[in-house]
């Protein structure tokens, strides 16, 4: 009897698993979508009765149907004059957020165009330091950009690149007095 039911099991399972199959083609091929990268104006509706959009998938909660390479950044306004480093070698790089980003690029090149420090960063701002100067130099213009990663990890066009001045870290401390004797 036990191996009757484990048959019958057997047989559920697989007519189960061809119902799921044809059901699952007879869907996907009424959709008609032609590639997933280019959106057809006259695609059929979904099953709820919506039109489906290029930019977000009716099936699943990702964000778009590809993974297409993102738009540059903007730089933030005070991104754009008089950009330099503080004594201490550092600067805040700020621009505004590319929608379906995993992640930001940062370029940083000589004059000459030569790539010379890539820095990746999670948000919308970042802290840079050490950035290299040639050496015996004090301080130099460097270009920078920065370009949106999509959830590939391929990063897309690269912003305008903005100069920066990068000053060499001062390390000289000011002498401190501890006590300041007054005569009479």
């Amino acid at each position: 009897m036990s191996n009757n039911i484990s048959k019958q099991l057997y047989i559920g399972i697989l007519v189960g698993l061809l119902v799921g199959l044809l059901v699952g083609f007879f869907i996907f091929r009424s959709a008609k979508i032609s590639s997933p990268t280019t959106p057809s104006d006259s695609s059929p509706p979904t099953a709820d009765g919506v039109a489906y959009d290029a930019n977000n998938c009716p099936i699943c909660p990702c964000k778009s149907w590809s993974q297409a390479i993102l738009p540059a950044p903007e730089w933030r306004d005070e991104m754009k004059i008089n950009l330099k480093t503080s004594f201490q070698g550092q600067v805040q790089m700020r621009w505004k957020p590319v929608e379906g980003t995993r992640f930001y690029v940062l370029n940083f090149e000589d004059l000459k165009g030569r790539t010379i420090k890539t820095k990746n960063s999670g948000t919308e701002s970042i802290w840079v330091q050490d950035i290299p100067l040639p050496e015996g130099v004090s301080e130099g213009e460097v270009m920078v950009t920065v370009a949106a990663a999509n959830a590939k990890k391929e990063p897309g066009k690269r912003s305008q690149k903005i100069k920066l001045l990068v000053r060499a870290p001062v390390s000289t401390v000011a002498p401190i007095i501890k006590e300041i004797k007054v005569e009479e």
